[in-house]
């Protein structure tokens, strides 16, 4: 702990003819003239911190873009994901959305590919799990319309016109097969749903992943096919060459 020592007593002296007269200085008048926050110990202490310059709006708005690019697709999409620092669209999308935007801006064909393909994955397997629990287990499913399961029996029928009486009766598997059909109808709206909420992640971890695979061999084959043309020469400077 620090403490100010002042000299116990301090005069001030003045001539006035031939005496001197000496007066008390008192130790806060001596403070007068000086403030404790500019002495030069305050300014060690109290240093005040330097403030950080703040980015522009726009390169603030392409490093929280940059940010979440982790991916081998979004580096090699680095200089599309850029621009969507300065998209007025993509910056006006709330958080939870931003994904479906981003890959709707960045590739619409690989967005739509998705919807299509999840669609029909999610519209097949599950037709193909029910058929088999429904003929298996004989469980026919209630509150289905009417409609739906009679055009279901006419495509089970037309399907299984090679139908193996040993694998089973006919007409339990054809009945089963339509409810199950049903069943997909009714639920196409959570489908399509689901098909939506997944694309953007099918299409960068799937899709793009596929796309790389297929390709590797091919760019392999056409730089074989056509090596590089430049001349070592111009790699070597001149005063080596001369």
């Amino acid at each position: 702990m620090f403490r100010l020592l002042f000299p116990k007593s301090v005069f001030s002296s003045a001539k006035i003819g031939n005496r001197i007269f000496h007066a008390p200085i008192s130790p806060h008048y001596l403070l007068q003239g000086r403030s404790f926050a500019s002495s030069p110990l305050t300014h060690l202490i109290y240093k005040r911190a330097t403030k950080i310059k703040k980015l522009p709006e726009a390169m603030e708005q392409e490093r929280k873009v940059l940010k979440d690019a982790k991916t081998v697709s979004d580096i090699e999409d680095i200089e599309k994901i850029k621009s969507l620092a300065t998209n007025k669209y993509y910056q006006k999308t709330p958080l939870l959305l931003k994904p479906y935007m981003r890959s709707i801006l960045l590739r619409p064909a690989g967005f739509i590919i998705s919807i299509a393909i999840l669609q029909q994955a999610l519209s097949i397997i599950p037709f193909l799990i029910l058929w088999y629990i429904f003929d298996q287990y004989e469980i026919n499913p209630p509150s289905l319309p009417d409609n739906i399961v009679v055009k279901g029996m006419e495509l089970m029928h037309n399907g299984l016109i090679n139908w193996d009486e040993s694998q089973g009766d006919k007409h339990t598997a054809e009945m089963a097969g339509a409810n199950a059909y049903a069943t997909i109808r009714v639920l196409g709206p959570v489908i399509w749903i689901s098909a939506i909420l997944l694309a953007p992640f099918f299409d960068q971890y799937v899709l793009r992943s596929l796309g790389r695979v297929i390709k590797r061999p091919f760019s392999k084959a056409f730089k074989k096919i056509n090596p590089s043309k430049a001349s070592p020469e111009k790699n070597v400077p001149p005063e080596v060459r001369n």
